[in-house]
């Protein structure tokens, strides 16, 4: 999972989220880092972290410190899908 020291900007990154309450059809989002936010918008936990939607017209994605775990890098993708393939994903 994503932390503030690991994020590179232009570095891709993923998020997986699930359709049904059952974990059967997993949704994949491809996510570019773009950087910190700069709008000097104070958010509750603190800093926020700028993505650009993958395919999108531009459209970005604001991620707050307490959910940049969400943002997964390629390995970590890997290991989610596996875990989803073998059922492990509750």
């Amino acid at each position: 999972m994503a932390t503030d020291a690991t994020l590179r900007p232009g570095g891709s990154y993923f998020m997986v989220a699930f359709e049904d309450a059952s974990f059967r059809r997993p949704i994949i989002t491809t996510l570019e880092y773009i950087g910190p936010q700069t709008d000097g918008v104070s958010h509750a936990d603190g800093a926020g972290y700028i993505f650009r939607l993958v395919g999108s017209e531009g459209d970005q994605l604001m991620l707050e410190q307490s959910q940049i775990w969400q943002a997964l890098d390629i390995e970590q993708l890997i290991q989610k899908l596996a875990d989803f393939r073998d059922g492990e994903i509750q």
